[in-house]
């Protein structure tokens, strides 16, 4: 995902939008914590082959 914001925001406007994104953060963790934590977990599994004829 690709975010693009105006490059004329005042301090204040950025840090308006910083918080406010944190606060979304936070909400959405607190209420799917186990959900989001078990998506990543998913995300993060690697396929790979499996060559059964290599032997050791």
């Amino acid at each position: 995902m690709t975010v693009t914001i105006q490059n004329d925001w005042t301090q204040a406007q950025a840090l308006a939008a910083y918080e406010a994104v944190d606060a979304l953060r936070e909400a959405i963790w607190s209420r799917y914590e186990l959900q989001l934590i078990e998506q990543m977990r998913e995300e993060q599994v690697t396929t790979f082959a499996v060559d059964d004829d290599v032997t050791f």
